[in-house]
């Protein structure tokens, strides 16, 4: 499997995405722990069109209609974008293709292990398509569980291996 180069400018596009997905501002927007993942994917797929508008406005310098053209056929929503694997299809949130670079991005929401392994693994799959893989996991157990286990040695090694030699870039909100 060959990985797309690390470069600075792609490493700052990812943290644009990440941003747009995973910042304080967008979890005081959505009470994400009372809806469904469907219902958090359709509100992620519209802060990420305004983000990435804004994005192209403001530090592309694009003109508004431009910035608009360039967002719409730099995002695919589409569920055509499944991979097949060991016989089961595996299609990501949403595919950006922007500056030379597909991005595939994946959220999971969730409150067990099992919720969170799925998406490690598809993100896994997916990086053997995309250039880079951004996933975000939502962690909706009563104690935060999850988010609370993010600085043991094992979760740090894991997270950085998955950016070293998947392109996989994790977040768990």
């Amino acid at each position: 499997m060959k990985q797309a180069s690390k470069s600075q400018k792609r490493i700052d596009f990812l943290e644009v995405l990440a941003k747009a997905l995973s910042s304080e501002e967008v979890f005081e927007h959505i009470d994400y722990e009372s809806k469904t993942e469907h219902q958090c994917k359709k509100f992620f797929k519209e802060r990420l069109k305004d983000f990435l508008t804004q994005y192209a406005l403001e530090d592309l310098e694009l003109e508004e209609d431009k910035a608009t053209e360039l967002v719409e056929s730099s995002l695919d929503f589409s569920e055509e974008n499944n991979i097949m694997f060991m016989g089961t299809k595996n299609d990501p949130f949403l595919i950006v293709d922007m500056h030379g670079v597909k991005t595939a991005i994946e959220l999971k929401k969730g409150k067990r292990g099992i919720d969170l392994k799925d998406g490690i693994a598809q993100s896994m799959i997916y990086s053997t398509y995309y250039d880079f893989v951004l996933y975000l996991f939502m962690d909706v157990s009563e104690e935060k569980r999850i988010v609370g286990a993010q600085g043991g040695v094992n979760e740090k090694s894991l997270v950085s291996e998955l950016w070293k030699q998947w392109n996989i870039k994790f977040i768990v909100a």
